[in-house]
């Protein structure tokens, strides 16, 4: 059984989290009433996550909530708030992982915790959890993130034109999504589409979250691996995605595109986060002509695909990104249908292809069983289509 901290001073809600926990086998919750107290109690016991209202904080709400990231990055953080703190949420996004409406439902709360939780059996019970946990931002390319920061200068700025910027960059395409994603705004259903998120926070938001809370970084403030670039990573999640997008029936585009913006994302955590392990495993799998991914999962137990997915998860992100991101190099974890997965497993595999390869980097079982065996020629001349 699970367990999760809860700091409350509301006893009702404590009650109607309690009365749906008693037909749960699964969680187990304490409840504390302080961020003192709940710093105590973390520190004394395991939990798998926190969640905390903002309210019973006031002031000391992002103290305790970056306390929290750095001493117990492994804990997933989760803020519950009402819309009239929208200032203090949107300074919570760098050190919170999920944002939950005051009002939401009990038994959906215990559905965020699921699964985000749920998500740690990919990263096999590794020490990667922690290190994944407390990232709370992740580096732009610089020219992009001057770019953006120019366009939210101008108070004239349209939300075609921040789209524009934003969609070029997975960084900042993850921690919009992460937002406009969360159960805070109380939208019907997942939104996957850059304009579209972008759209529905406004410039006034993007711009508090760019020149005041600073939640997109420049890489160029990033130790980062040796033999890693940030741009060609960028350039790489361009190509995958506007492929991904074409080998796809049109509902499935903006999914697409997406996941193939994000599908490496989990390179750019391991650079930056473990830049010297990482180098290591570079300079390896260069040396011994080998996959990065094995070599990852030998290092460290894990590949990048699993710490893209976890992060992603624990953000709250629609579950089709996240697989699509999670199993682009082992689609058959996700089933033998041509779908999300499917298309950013094909299109990651064009996209990183020289011109004239024979051979493309694909699960041949997957391919075969998808039915997509005789496609696959037909999608290569894909490659100049898309500006790849």
């Amino acid at each position: 059984m699970q367990r999760f901290l809860l700091v409350d001073d509301d006893p009702a809600a404590e009650a109607r989290l309690r009365g749906v926990l008693r037909q749960s086998a699964d969680w187990d919750m304490v409840c504390v009433r302080s961020g003192a107290v709940a710093l105590a109690t973390l520190a004394d016991q395991p939990f798998a996550a926190v969640v905390v209202d903002l309210a019973v904080l006031g002031a000391d709400a992002l103290d305790f909530l970056q306390t929290a990231h750095d001493r117990f990055p492994g804990v997933v953080r989760m803020v519950m708030s009402s819309l009239d703190d929208a200032t203090t949420v949107l300074r919570a996004v760098p050190v919170s992982h999920q944002f939950l409406a005051k009002s939401i439902a009990p038994a959906r709360v215990l559905q965020a915790l699921d699964r985000a939780v749920s998500l740690g059996a990919m990263l096999n019970g590794t020490a990667l959890a922690r290190v994944v946990g407390g990232v709370g931002t992740l580096p732009s390319v610089p020219g992009i993130y001057r770019e953006l920061n120019r366009v939210l200068s101008r108070y004239d700025s349209s939300i075609d034109e921040v789209a524009e910027v934003v969609e070029q960059d997975p960084a900042m395409t993850a921690k919009i999504l992460q937002l406009v994603n969360s159960s805070y705004f109380g939208l019907q259903s997942s939104v996957v589409s850059i304009k579209q998120a972008v759209s529905f926070l406004g410039t006034n938001v993007l711009r508090t979250l760019a020149l005041s809370v600073a939640v997109f970084r420049d890489a160029e403030r990033y130790e980062c691996a040796a033999g890693f670039s940030i741009d060609a990573e960028r350039e790489m999640a361009g190509r995958t995605a506007r492929i991904a997008a074409r080998l796809v029936a049109r509902p499935l585009a903006d999914e697409a595109f997406t996941a193939g913006m994000l599908h490496d994302i989990g390179k750019v955590i391991l650079a930056t986060q473990l830049p010297e392990s990482y180098s290591d495993i570079l300079s390896t799998a260069r040396s011994a002509g080998r996959p990065v991914q094995e070599v990852e999962r030998e290092r460290l137990g894990a590949s990048h695909a699993e710490v893209g997915g976890y992060l992603l998860g624990i953000w709250g992100m629609p579950y089709p990104i996240v697989e699509g991101v999670a199993y682009h190099h082992t689609p058959q974890r996700a089933g033998n249908l041509f779908d999300i997965v499917g298309a950013v497993h094909v299109a990651s595999a064009l996209a990183d292809a020289a011109p004239g390869d024979s051979d493309l980097d694909l699960d041949v079982d997957f391919v075969a069983e998808a039915g997509i065996v005789d496609r696959i020629e037909e999608w290569r001349q894909l490659f100049p289509m898309v500006g790849a």
